[in-house]
């Protein structure tokens, strides 16, 4: 709920971002450690080239995503099976 509650707060105070960014990364370090911290880290240059606008979208695009969605499920299962088991 944490990451929630993140998104919604940064929508409202878009301008001060690197003030933001620095808070959340400190609360994600204290509450869950390390390792989830640094995923605060790498997604805040994506956050921050957001302008606004809508990407790229078609029907292309759709259906790319439809045949993908399900198809990382049939390679985790496959790696679930053959190569951790």
């Amino acid at each position: 709920y944490v990451g929630v509650l993140f998104i919604v707060i940064m929508y409202y105070i878009r301008e001060y971002f690197p003030l933001f960014s620095f808070a959340a990364f400190i609360i994600y370090l204290i509450a869950y450690g390390m390792a989830n911290a640094l995923f605060v880290l790498l997604s805040l240059p994506l956050i921050y080239l957001y302008n606004g606008e809508q990407g790229v979208s078609g029907k292309k695009l759709k259906w790319l995503f439809y045949i993908i969605y399900p198809l990382q499920f049939v390679v985790f299962i496959i790696i679930r099976d053959y190569v951790i088991a």
